[in-house]
């Protein structure tokens, strides 16, 4: 058949041959890809999980916050309050750098 590809009764039955030979390659082309990606994905899944079972077992509960601290923070937060409430009342004066 492929002595004769030039003849015209061969054409179509070398066309056939071609176009069935791109559909197999195409074909272990998509199942190798999608085997490949399940492997990947398996392997970060299994990753994550002992990550997660470390991660679990390394975590220590967070302190509670002293009444100290507590009304630190809230000090900064009525500061910062307070210096917003000033800057909206009497904004400063920006030169305009376009002229």
């Amino acid at each position: 058949m492929l002595a004769y590809r030039h003849e015209p009764e061969c054409k179509r039955a070398f066309a056939d041959f071609y176009w069935r030979i791109l559909l197999y390659i195409a074909s272990i082309i998509t199942l190798a890809a999608l085997a490949f990606g399940i492997w990947e994905l398996s392997a970060v899944l299994e990753d994550w999980g002992a990550a997660d079972a470390g991660a679990a077992a390394s975590v220590k509960p967070v302190p509670a916050l002293n009444k100290t601290q507590l009304q630190d923070t809230l000090e900064k937060f009525q500061s910062r309050a307070r210096h917003f409430e000033s800057l909206r009342a009497s904004p400063p004066e920006i030169a305009d750098p376009s002229r």
